[in-house]
């Protein structure tokens, strides 16, 4: 499993204690319809049937085409025994349109791909909180391509620099996506202790270890 999936991995964990609030899911969009699909031979991916589109708050349409493969695999593996798998939960339908957003033929900029997702998620039902912990996560760690001649750099923080964002959203729970994606290290440095950061440590340490299904010494070494 590579180091960016580790690393996202504790922002995810994070999130799951954090508290919803009460903006209403019709404020991020909506879906259309309810995916209809099929399971493909390999046991492991999903075919779809028709089209499956999300209506996002600007009634921008974003389509994942009949006949599309679906596996969730735009989003790291290491989420699925934390929040559920790709084809479960209240995430579900957001990771149908973006895994099929993160394939070739690219048809946007991949920042506008995963805002998308954000905005998806939280039409679904998924809490702020965690939609932001899994948005910064994706934003640095998740998918990027060359769009419009410009190759992106890989911009993957370090675990620390992460939980050190976790500590601001958590500051600053009305933090806009701009903001989040303006995150730096030296920014992020400034802004949350040591003491901070030790104490989010300290809380992920114990998240992990009640979860039990993931790989201790490798995500905390």
């Amino acid at each position: 499993m590579s180091q960016r999936t580790y690393l996202a991995t504790g922002l995810v964990l994070l999130a799951m204690s954090f508290p919803a609030y009460s903006d209403s899911p019709a404020d991020f969009g909506r879906f259309l319809s309810k995916p209809q699909t099929e399971w493909d031979a390999d046991g492991r991916d999903m075919s779809l049937l028709s089209d499956f589109v999300y209506e996002d708050q600007h009634h921008t349409r974003w389509t994942a085409k009949k006949g599309a493969s679906i596996n969730g695999a735009s989003i790291p593996q290491v989420f699925w025994g934390i929040i559920g798998g790709p084809f479960e939960g209240k995430y579900r339908n957001a990771s149908v349109v973006h895994d099929t957003e993160c394939e070739p033929p690219y048809k946007h900029d991949w920042r506008d791909v995963h805002r998308m997702f954000y905005n998806a998620s939280r039409a679904g039902g998924v809490p702020m909180y965690k939609a932001k912990t899994m948005y910064m996560a994706v934003y640095f760690c998740g998918p990027r391509w060359t769009w419009n001649g410009v190759k992106p750099h890989d911009s993957c923080f370090q675990r620390d620099t992460l939980i050190r964002g976790m500590v601001v959203l958590r500051k600053n729970p009305a933090l806009s996506l701009e903001a989040i994606e303006a995150f730096t290290p030296e920014s992020l440095a400034s802004q949350v202790t040591d003491a901070e950061l030790a104490a989010e440590r300290t809380l992920l340490d114990h998240d992990l270890t009640k979860g039990g299904n993931l790989d201790l010494p490798k995500l905390l070494p």
